[in-house]
């Protein structure tokens, strides 16, 4: 799971909590932090931005808490999060319906000694740990009515056993709201921007189900909207390479997905020591800052190195985590199986000269030229290997100094603003969004592979 610095307010949609205690939270880090003083740029571009930060938007996503009882606990004279982002998340979680208490020290700051043992931490402590009854886990949940939001299905969990898995417009907010008659033993499901859904074994028991006006068998787990009707999709194949088009949660979402690994990150660089240098570096930071394992790997962009394209296959075919690929001025080379990558939308020409990307009607191509030989981009590429799935994040240029430049936008603190893939030039690298050529989101398609996302992407 990606660490959003968000604390407990992030954890509200994840099932079996009983009760959250914040404690001199910020209500989001776009609240917190001064982006402020980012360089400006047009309004197309700052909406990527916004767009690939949604999920950090705590405030849009307070409905997730119904359920939960909640206790905000600050300082009143807290210097670091200033308590008004505990005032706030008070009122909107009393506005969602979410039983909430606020609890304002005075005269505390941020941290002070007891500041976990409080009376009303100690009150709410005791009173939800005596509530919970000894149950046995296969009760499971009792229907009622609840409500999903999210803005990206894989940093989000499930809410009542139901979860969402993925959305129709990415950087958009989708949501499942769920309504249960008892009496009539009815569940009345309504979506807004999703794509497809999983339901809880428990709702067998309803005798009507309905979804978006449309029934549906009650004893369907897994629901896909195609052609605007809601239908129950095909078993899901075993990973291979003719089925690499199927997606899983950790695939989803913007450039940190990468840090959603289920295992060591392995690096691969072309035998350089400019490569290797930034590869050590990447590698350095991950330890610094997420305390994550790497391994790090040559492979040659020549096919005709049979020494390299071992290695790199070995690499592919043995590593259980995400990868990282660094290549200078060639293209890179495309993971086994490589036909998971061959129609991928984003295509840098065999001389580095330019970057074809394709638009979501498969028709449409956007060609960015190197101007002064310093052309960069940084984008994701699902991969399928062995028996998991995962994404592998290219950082490419066509000269040494922007490939420095780039690979410092490689995701390693929250609030990076990174959607799946950045194109930049070197003259213009350092104006901020400004100097960025295109950038957008990916969508995954349900007929097969990945495209961009009209809608979702800005090109200058």
């Amino acid at each position: 799971m990606v660490d959003k610095g968000h604390g407990i307010h992030s954890s509200t949609t994840r099932i079996k909590i009983l009760a959250a205690a914040i404690l001199s939270g910020y209500s989001s880090i776009q609240n917190y932090v001064p982006y402020n003083l980012w360089r400006e740029a047009e309004a197309g571009r700052t909406a990527i931005v916004q767009a690939a930060m949604s999920s950090y938007r705590h405030e849009s996503l307070v409905g997730n808490a119904k359920g939960i009882p909640v206790l905000l606990q600050h300082g009143s004279e807290d210097d670091n999060v200033p308590v008004h982002h505990s005032r706030l998340m008070r009122q909107l979680l009393g506005e969602a319906g979410v039983e909430s208490e606020f609890v304002e020290v005075s005269g505390k700051g941020h941290y002070w000694e007891g500041v976990y043992t409080t009376p009303p931490l100690r009150e709410f402590y005791e009173k939800h740990l005596s509530l919970r009854e000894k149950e046995d886990e296969d009760d499971g949940w009792k229907l009622h009515d609840f409500s999903l939001v999210t803005a990206n299905p894989g940093d989000t969990g499930s809410k009542q056993g139901a979860q969402i898995l993925q959305l129709q417009t990415p950087g958009r907010l989708g949501k499942i709201s769920v309504h249960y008659h008892p009496q009539k033993m009815e569940c009345i499901l309504q979506t807004r921007n999703i794509r497809q859904f999983r339901l809880p074994d428990y709702f067998h028991v309803c005798k009507s189900l309905t979804v978006d006006g449309q029934t549906i068998p009650p004893s369907s787990r897994i629901l896909l909207l195609s052609d605007k009707t809601w239908q129950i999709p095909p078993p899901k194949p075993e990973p291979s390479p003719q089925n690499h088009h199927h997606h899983q949660p950790r695939q989803l979402g913007t450039m940190d997905a990468l840090l959603r690994t289920r295992g060591p990150f392995t690096i691969i660089h072309q035998n350089s020591s400019t490569t290797q240098t930034i590869a050590l570096q990447i590698s350095r930071n991950l330890c610094q800052y997420f305390f994550a394992d790497t391994q790090i790997i040559t492979s040659s962009s020549s096919s005709s190195s049979s020494s390299s394209s071992s290695s790199s296959s070995s690499a592919w075919d043995d590593s259980k985590g995400n990868i990282i690929t660094i290549a200078l001025t060639s293209p890179p080379p495309s993971p086994p199986p490589s036909s998971a990558t061959l129609d991928f939308p984003i295509q840098i020409s065999p001389t580095g000269h330019a970057i074809t990307i394709r638009h979501s009607n498969s028709q449409s191509h956007y060609q960015i030229p190197s101007k002064r030989g310093g052309l960069a981009a940084i984008f994701l590429r699902p991969i399928s290997k062995g028996r998991g799935r995962g994404v592998e994040l290219v950082v490419w240029a066509s000269s040494e100094e922007v490939l420095r430049n780039v690979a410092k936008l490689v995701p390693m603190i929250s609030g990076s603003g990174l959607p799946d893939f950045v194109v930049l030039d070197c003259g213009e690298g350092m104006m901020g969004g400004r100097g960025f050529w295109g950038w957008g989101s990916l969508r995954r398609m349900m007929r097969g592979g990945w495209e961009v996302e009209e809608g979702g992407a800005f090109f200058a």
